[in-house]
């Protein structure tokens, strides 16, 4: 029979084994915490609306709602997923994902900063908004509202010091030619293989005072018919204010951008084919002044062309629309350590039409009090 002391000796054994078991699943625990994080994107609002294109005068609207999984799975080799809570959710015919998937990839980097990403990834366009987190964006430009933002495929980068470069290749489309421009002109033929590739280089200059989104990308959509997209992105960047410019220029053998055939269309009862030789032009600026802790003013402007030289078109083949919007808003992060971020916007929009359409001017402006919130969950 064990003596009082052994069976003292025993217990303490026993609880020294539990405390360290618990050390262990804590430490295990801190370890994949570190290596996987997971987090919902939301923005919400309410919104005073006025003019044509709006559902109603007033809402309230979930704008962006997302849940994103990061991680690393074994050193160097990483995985991000991101997926978008309300949004169609159909398989597309190309990729095989849905217009709710944003993207889902590994990335492997290597020991000499080279790095392979494989999957369905942000395309490799310029530009600060299309760069930018979609909670962090109230009111798309025209022609990112427009652009196919995430495709599948395949990239490799290299980053040295504070610079990256990216050479992308995707699928052109999630889609079929078919389904993604509907009635197509009798005389095309569609690629073999449309692919979208893209040379992209994001930079830092002079300590951080100048950084780029720089591209230019070339889509193959059909027999020696191209889009060229070039899209340019500077920021200036000084300690309680910043400057950004982002410049887009989009030249379409086949209206890939879609907006030109788009109210062409509406002016037809639906039926037109896609339209040819379209080209998009568009100058976008934005001041962000820090005034106080906590405190983001801002203002952008921008102004966008389109135009489409199609022979259908006849006398009104040329400039089609330009379109004016200027945008004001206040931004306030009440808590330091919370991503949480109170907004009042205000958004005024006016589109000019060429004598083609029934309506040669169009205006309508919103604005939008709400909050966006980016949550860890673990």
């Amino acid at each position: 029979m064990a003596s009082a002391q052994e069976a003292e000796v025993q217990e303490e054994e026993i609880i020294y084994f539990e405390e360290e078991e618990k050390e262990s699943k804590n430490a295990l625990a801190n370890v994949f915490k570190r290596r996987h994080n997971g987090y919902i994107l939301m923005q919400s609002s309410f919104n005073v609306n006025n003019g044509p294109g709006f559902a109603q005068g007033s809402n309230f609207s979930i704008n962006q709602l997302r849940v994103q999984l990061t991680g690393e799975i074994l050193p160097g080799l990483e995985y991000d997923v991101r997926q978008r809570l309300n949004s169609n959710s159909v398989a597309e015919e190309i990729d095989n994902t849905s217009l709710a998937t944003d993207w889902a990839y590994l990335t492997y980097t290597f020991k000499n900063n080279v790095f392979i990403t494989f999957g369905k990834q942000w395309a490799a366009y310029g530009g600060y908004e299309f760069d930018a987190t979609p909670t962090d964006i109230y009111e798309y430009s025209q022609i990112l509202n427009w652009k196919e933002a995430f495709l599948t495929g395949v990239n490799v980068g290299y980053r040295w010091q504070a610079q990256e470069v990216n050479f992308q290749v995707t699928n052109a489309h999630t889609e079929s030619i078919e389904s993604f421009y509907g009635e197509l002109p009798e005389d095309f033929i569609a690629a073999e293989n449309p692919m979208n590739y893209a040379f992209n280089w994001n930079g830092d200059l002079l300590k951080g005072l100048f950084s780029t989104r720089w591209s230019y990308a070339v889509t193959n959509e059909g027999k020696e018919e191209y889009t060229k997209y070039l899209a340019l992105g500077t920021k200036f960047n000084q300690p309680k204010w910043q400057i950004t410019v982002d410049y887009h220029n989009s030249k379409e053998d086949i209206d890939r951008t879609g907006f030109a055939t788009s109210i062409v269309r509406d002016m037809n009862d639906g039926e037109h084919a896609a339209l040819r030789d379209t080209h998009y032009k568009s100058t976008l600026a934005k001041i962000d002044v820090q005034p106080h802790k906590g405190w983001n003013l801002f203002y952008q402007y921008s102004h966008e062309d389109v135009f489409a030289h199609d022979t259908s078109l006849g006398e009104n083949a040329g400039w089609l629309e330009t379109a004016n919007r200027h945008y004001f808003g206040v931004e306030y992060q009440p808590f330091e350590e919370q991503p949480l971020k109170l907004f009042c916007t205000y958004w005024s929009n006016t589109e000019k039409y060429n004598d083609y359409f029934e309506t040669s001017q169009i205006n309508n402006n919103r604005m939008m009090i709400g909050f966006q919130y980016k949550w860890q969950f673990y």
